[in-house]
């Protein structure tokens, strides 16, 4: 795009690609810039947020790195405060959408555990593990350990699928069967169970009969 047109052009019509562009076009050369911009690909600004990219194959001094990794930092920030459940916001599509954004780039599954007060507020957000579950699901002992700990009347079950799949599994249906299970006798109700990926799944919005049977 030639240069004057560009500087005409209000920010929000120009292209993935050609905002990338010119983000880069502050630290490099525009021949270099124009080849990295087209590294990452049709989702340009997605990859370069979530970190899918690879800075050494940019040639990037420090000082380089350094500025695009802040402003990288600001657009996380940023994202975080607009879409983060809010205190007594409880709602599956708000933390699901939340947290398919705040999950989508990890290499490895992690099952979190939101505490939930009488009111529905969150109160506590506990990582209950990362990559194999097999502790949790066999013996849910930690995940109420976690609500218990926050003094949280029910709780909110969540995980990420890093293919971007966010289809339960049926190890996914069992553990929210004996989460559930665990759950009524404690006297600590699991809400829904959050599966996330590219979007969400919620056991209670779709009523799946592993989380319904047992509440």
């Amino acid at each position: 795009m030639n240069d004057l047109i560009k500087e005409k052009t209000p920010l929000a019509n120009l292209t993935n690609a050609e905002l990338l562009e010119e983000l880069l076009l502050t630290v490099q050369s525009e021949p270099r810039a124009q080849k990295n911009a087209a590294k990452l690909g049709d989702a340009s600004i997605v990859n370069f947020v979530d970190d899918d990219w690879r800075t050494n194959e940019f040639d990037l001094t420090p000082k380089q790195q350094r500025f695009l990794d802040m402003v990288k930092e600001v657009s996380k920030r940023y994202t975080a405060q607009q879409s983060a459940p809010t205190s007594y916001a409880y709602g599956s599509e708000t933390i699901g959408r939340y947290y398919s954004r705040k999950l989508r780039s990890l290499k490895q599954e992690h099952l979190i555990v939101l505490a939930l007060d009488t009111k529905l507020g969150i109160i506590r957000e506990t990582v209950v593990a990362k990559g194999d579950f097999s502790e949790c699901t066999s013996s849910p002992r930690i995940i109420f350990k976690a609500a218990l700990e926050a003094g949280g009347s029910s709780i909110i079950l969540l995980h990420n699928h890093p293919s971007g799949n966010c289809e339960p599994s049926p190890a996914d249906d069992k553990t929210t069967e004996r989460v559930a299970a665990c759950g009524k006798i404690l006297g600590i109700s699991l809400l829904d169970h959050i599966v996330v990926g590219d979007d969400y799944y919620s056991y209670a919005e779709n009523d799946n009969c592993a989380l319904v049977a047992n509440n």
